[in-house]
């Protein structure tokens, strides 16, 4: 069940990170959203948690009402846990999958004898 979850986190973040290759390239034909593209930096700790490592993105508009992100961050790291392709989300999602990570999978793996990397 740990994997399904795993692959579907994976799956929703790979979407995600999709849009963020266009960065730069304007307002997306297809989701209509603007991004730009960050720079370079090496991951850092960001949305107050030093588990948390990414860096902090411009704002995220959309022409369609209710999308679009005011603070986003691309996610690199969750708890030593690295996310490949990084993520595009908000710090509170950011928050929610550290502690998931935390609970979840790593206390999981970690009580038989294994881990997550």
């Amino acid at each position: 069940m740990i994997v399904r979850g795993l692959l579907a986190i994976a799956l929703v973040f790979t979407g995600q990170a999709a849009l963020a290759d266009q960065a730069g390239s304007g307002d997306d034909p297809v989701t209509g959203y603007t991004v730009w593209q960050a720079s370079k930096s090496p991951p850092q700790r960001i949305c107050n948690s030093s588990a948390i490592r990414g860096e902090r993105l411009a704002r995220i508009r959309s022409n369609t009402r209710g999308c679009g992100v005011t603070s986003p961050v691309r996610v690199h790291q969750v708890s030593g846990v690295a996310l490949s392709p990084p993520a595009i989300m908000d710090c509170r999602t950011a928050r929610s999958l550290r502690k998931w990570v935390r609970r979840g999978p790593k206390r999981t793996l970690g009580n038989l004898g294994g881990g997550l990397v």
